[in-house]
């Protein structure tokens, strides 16, 4: 089954906003639960003991999906001295290679996460209450994952641009 450019589109859209569903319902939980901690500790001198913990490992997610979501829009850091020189022949040639290499440490880095994963789940350490802390930690390796084919798709793209 072939696909149209308009169901690609239609799938890429979904997903869109499938990763930004999920950013903000991440940065609400973060925010309600901080601030349902803050009211029980200043007001009731009592707290929800594992939030802390589930504060750390939100934060993480949040961060995580959120160089998802920069990797969709090519906004992550970025170290510019020399494209305002070069020609746009060039500047295409120079978008390839960075897309390709950042693909590539992505990839990297979710080979080892998941190796760090795989130690995390044979020590069977937790991270709160009973959550097991590789459970916690799985969103490095998927986001890694998912951040390395979008870079390899954008290199893609910059690819048939150069052949035209």
């Amino acid at each position: 089954m072939v696909l149209s450019n308009t169901q690609i589109d239609s799938i890429i859209h979904k997903l869109h906003q499938l990763e930004d569903s999920v950013v903000v319902a991440l940065l609400m939980s973060v925010i309600v639960l901080a601030l349902i901690q803050i009211i029980l500790r200043n007001v009731f001198d009592e707290g929800i003991v594992w939030a802390e913990s589930l504060l750390r490992v939100q934060v993480l997610w949040l961060g995580l999906f959120g160089g998802i979501l920069a990797a969709r829009k090519s906004k992550q850091l970025n170290i510019d001295v020399l494209s305002k020189y070069m020609s746009v022949n060039m500047k295409a040639y120079s978008a390839f290679f960075n897309n390709i290499f950042a693909a590539m440490i992505c990839i990297i880095i979710s080979y080892f996460s998941m190796v760090f994963l795989q130690l995390e789940y044979e020590a069977s350490s937790v991270a709160f209450e009973k959550v097991p802390f590789w459970i916690t930690a799985s969103v490095i390796p998927f986001s890694f994952l998912i951040m390395s084919i979008k870079y390899a798709l954008k290199s893609y793209i910059e690819l048939n641009q150069l052949n035209k």
